[in-house]
């Protein structure tokens, strides 16, 4: 494990202490699994939480990750940061078809896959947002940003849905509790 104290109260793993410090966190009640993918990079994010802290593993980089504990009240808006969400004027928007088959292209490791994808709906960048709670109930929600904002998927329609950034907060501020989770997409 690595341990390289830059900062008070942050820890920074390789791959390996990773593994080895998540294997360590177990018994969380909700787990996220967050992939932002722009046209440089995809970065995998983690948390994990109990009723009393929130573990953030942030990914810096590839093979490089940050760890914070903080509290669980503080996971909407490390969610916002992370999705990159701020204040744009977008203008009237309407749903943009788009087939759930091409969602994971979205995110795709592979440049090659995932750029062209990013282009087809004019996005700059796109995440997937998976939780998991304890008794196994998973939900996920994929979306898309770019000049004329946030949009979700709903690949049951295979639309992309103009969402404001109002509403995508308040999901991210229930989504450590099961029934008021936002939808699959």
């Amino acid at each position: 494990m690595t341990d390289v104290r830059a900062d008070p109260g942050v820890l920074r793993l390789d791959d390996e202490g990773l593994a080895s410090y998540l294997g360590s966190r177990s018994g969380s009640e909700v787990e996220l699994d967050l992939v932002v993918a722009g046209s440089a990079a995809v970065l995998r994010h983690r948390v994990l939480a109990v009723p009393e802290e929130a573990v953030v593993v942030l990914g810096v980089r590839p093979g490089l990750h940050q760890v914070m504990v903080v509290p669980p009240s503080h996971v909407a808006a490390a969610l916002v940061r992370l999705t990159r969400m701020r204040p744009r004027p977008t203008g009237a928007r309407t749903p943009r078809r788009f087939p759930a088959a091409g969602l994971a292209a979205l995110v795709d490791d592979d440049p090659e896959v995932r750029v062209p994808a990013l282009r087809e709906v004019g996005a700059g960048f796109a995440w997937r947002l998976g939780v998991q709670w304890a008794d196994g109930a998973r939900r996920s929600v994929h979306a898309v940003d770019g000049a004329d904002g946030l949009f979700w998927a709903d690949p049951v329609d295979e639309v992309l849905d103009p969402v404001s950034n109002t509403l995508a907060y308040r999901a991210f501020s229930t989504v450590l509790t099961a029934g008021d989770a936002p939808p699959d997409a």
